[in-house]
């Protein structure tokens, strides 16, 4: 299954407002023309408990790319949290800082109803800027979130492999099914497409 087709079975709801974009939240609007969709490998299967998915990458897999696409095709809402430094209650305080306080109850009560999708990207980014303790007060806040959610992996972390292992640990502790995929690297006749396209 490549990311695109992954996004076609993530519910689509109608999208806020963004009132404020520095921090990091934002609508991709746009599809880019020599976007290559990779293949997901599956590490660890969804279950009906499952609220969240998390998606890693090695280095240079292009997994910001894909974060934006997964967002753009399936109409979400798309958190990047490469210049943010995050903390307990940071997942439910972005929102509202970006989005004003009526829009972002509003949006958090339809991700947790299954009528939204959220796309987290440049965890291992903030992760360095927040430091550790703190990148994981924001992990269990949004397991607290979730756990009152019947939401059906409408919440996808992307992540290196690295920060995967306090993803999936903070997760574990905290009870939260997460269904974990792995991006591939090209085989030949997608690195020769991709190519092709940035010609």
């Amino acid at each position: 299954m490549d990311i695109l087709k992954f996004a076609s079975f993530l519910p689509v709801g109608e999208l806020p407002e963004v009132v404020d974009d520095t921090f990091g939240i934002r609508i991709i609007e746009s599809k880019r023309a020599d976007f290559v969709p990779p293949r997901l490998k599956s590490v660890k299967d969804a279950t009906e408990k499952t609220r969240a998915v998390l998606i890693t990458a090695p280095a240079a897999a292009g997994k910001s790319t894909s974060a934006e696409m997964l967002s753009e095709s399936s109409g979400a809402l798309f958190l990047d949290l490469a210049h943010q430094r995050v903390a307990d209650g940071s997942f439910v305080g972005l929102l509202t800082e970006a989005l004003g306080d009526e829009p972002a109850t509003a949006f958090r009560s339809r991700l947790r109803s299954n009528e939204a999708t959220l796309v987290i990207d440049s965890l291992d980014e903030t992760q360095l800027l927040s430091r550790e303790s703190n990148f994981v007060a924001f992990l269990r806040g949004l397991c607290r979130f979730l756990r009152l959610s019947v939401g059906e992996c409408n919440v996808v972390l992307m992540a290196r492999l690295d920060t995967a292992e306090w993803i999936t640990a903070t997760f574990a502790e905290e009870g939260v099914g997460i269904a974990e995929f792995i991006i591939e690297y090209f085989d030949e006749c997608e690195a020769n497409k991709f190519i092709d396209l940035k010609a």
